[in-house]
């Protein structure tokens, strides 16, 4: 497995899913109730279900596939989403947010990536920023010396910074970056997870006083982790791990 699909393993861990456990249309035809096992995220509330939120659905139905969440009812576990024909279904299967979502890539593609995405699509974001040095060890493991990963989420730039604090970094920021190293940490993939040393960063309103520049063109607080001197166990080129980038096209 290499760098960049074992960062998407973890960061597919942090996406909320769970059992469809019942679908129905409801008095609008074009429109199916669907009842889960729902259970609140434990990382932090951006995590949880909302109205506008995208979702993945996989099963064995003509309504398998993204859709965007219309109406939610937590107390019943339902969610509402768009149909455009009657539902067929053999297995009523999971489904999951697509959120937070996942890119690796240099900075200036990456910004044209995520200006192309629609606004609800956007955040939370996690971004591996290019290019990656890594030196291999009998073609089993491979070593990295310093790996760069950026929190992303929209902000207001006409707050202060104490309200971003209050209303981006504590409540979504601080909690996703800790739940991803917690995983990255206890990841059998990673050998003696001890050693490897990793930092912090707060951005606020990312890049935007690196020579007067906003790096991703858009109006984002960050927090970057730096994890150094690590070694990642190469299981070979093959990928069963649920990793979904989501591209500009």
């Amino acid at each position: 497995m290499n760098i960049y699909d074992f960062i998407g393993t973890i960061v597919a861990q942090l996406r909320l899913s769970g059992s469809i456990t019942a679908a129905s249309v409801g008095g609008d035809p074009s429109l199916l109730v669907v009842s889960t096992n729902y259970v609140e995220s434990t990382i932090c509330s951006v995590f949880d279900l909302a109205v506008g939120d995208y979702i993945d659905i996989d099963n064995n139905s003509n309504f398998s596939g993204e859709h965007k969440i219309i109406a939610i009812d937590p107390v019943a576990k339902t969610f509402t989403i768009k149909i455009t024909e009657a539902p067929i279904a053999t297995d009523l299967g999971t489904y999951t947010k697509q959120a937070p979502y996942y890119s690796y890539e240099k900075w200036l593609p990456e910004a044209n990536r995520i200006n192309y995405q629609q606004v609800g699509q956007r955040f939370p974001h996690i971004f591996f920023r290019l290019n990656v040095q890594h030196s291999s060890k009998q073609s089993l493991y491979e070593n990295y010396d310093s790996v760069s990963l950026f929190f992303l989420y929209g902000t207001d730039v006409a707050q202060l910074a104490e309200w971003r604090v209050d209303n981006v970094f504590e409540p979504v920021l601080y909690p996703i970056s800790n739940a991803f190293l917690n995983k990255f940490e206890k990841s059998s993939s990673i050998t003696q997870p001890d050693n490897f040393e990793y930092n912090f960063s707060d951005l606020f309103f990312l890049g935007s006083e690196d020579a007067n520049q906003n790096k991703l063109h858009q109006i984002v607080d960050a927090r970057e982790l730096q994890i150094n001197n690590f070694t990642l166990r190469n299981r070979g080129n093959t990928c069963d791990c649920n990793v979904k980038i989501y591209k500009n096209s």
